[in-house]
């Protein structure tokens, strides 16, 4: 082997790397654009999601209101309601 051969095999391995790791990258977002989707995808997620929220809004609304206790109704027994 010459010398200049080892040097074009490392420029060559050296591209490949780049691309892999480009490659890589650009599948990363994919990745996580799939598994949000799929995790919000459910139905039951999405109620909770909505609930939740909802219920952050009406706190925030009663503490700066400065009313109400920071919470929706509650059950006679203590339990939150939502």
């Amino acid at each position: 082997m010459r010398p200049t051969d080892i040097l074009d095999y490392q420029l060559f391995l050296n591209f490949k790397l780049q691309f892999f790791l480009a490659v890589l990258k650009k599948g990363m977002k994919y990745i996580v654009l799939l598994a949000l989707a799929l995790v919000f995808s459910s139905c039951n997620t999405c109620i909770g999601v909505y609930r939740d929220a909802k219920q952050g809004v009406i706190w925030t609304q009663q503490k700066i209101q400065g009313s109400g206790s920071g919470g929706g109704t509650s059950d006679p027994y203590g339990a939150p309601t939502y």
